[in-house]
């Protein structure tokens, strides 16, 4: 028996386009939802981005520390996701108390960031641009608390 959510219903997800921000589709699905064998009331996933391609989806759950890599298809017209990937978002060394706060591309699409709360930290994972598979690069210390966002400088050289 595995965790999983159902709708009360088969329901469309909507998925907009925002051309002011050219790499970010959105996402609307609408019902009441019930999560199944998961006694904390599930994932907590606080945000989910879109490859460029349409592909592939990202999220990240605040309460696993974990990375979730969907692979996307709507050819039939009812969207399919598929989970092909989950990687932790902390490093080998990592505090006991944690949250998974953030994600987001790079601006070019090459890495997904992320910024973990408690182990005061942010993660920089490689996009496999084939398969939409993650490598992590590195998870490093910052020097505040808390950090509730990430991103990287122009030339995708600096976080």
């Amino acid at each position: 028996m595995g965790k999983y959510v159902t709708l009360e219903s088969k329901r469309n997800v909507n998925i907009f386009d925002l051309p002011m921000l050219t790499e970010l589709l959105i996402a609307e699905i609408r019902g009441l939802w019930e999560v199944h064998n998961d006694y904390m009331g599930g994932p907590f996933v606080s945000h989910v981005f879109y490859s460029p391609d349409g592909k592939y989806m990202y999220m990240i759950s605040e309460l696993k520390n974990e990375i979730w890599v969907y692979s996307y298809d709507n050819s039939t017209g009812f969207p399919q996701f598929e989970m092909i990937q989950r990687i932790s978002s902390l490093g080998k060394k990592h505090s006991n108390v944690n949250a998974a706060m953030r994600i987001r591309f790079s601006r070019g699409y090459n890495y997904v960031l992320c910024s973990n709360v408690g182990d005061n930290s942010a993660g920089v994972f490689e996009i496999d641009h084939e398969t939409g598979l993650l490598t992590k690069v590195c998870v490093l210390p910052i020097s505040g608390s808390f950090p509730k966002d990430v991103g990287m400088l122009p030339g995708e050289k600096y976080l």
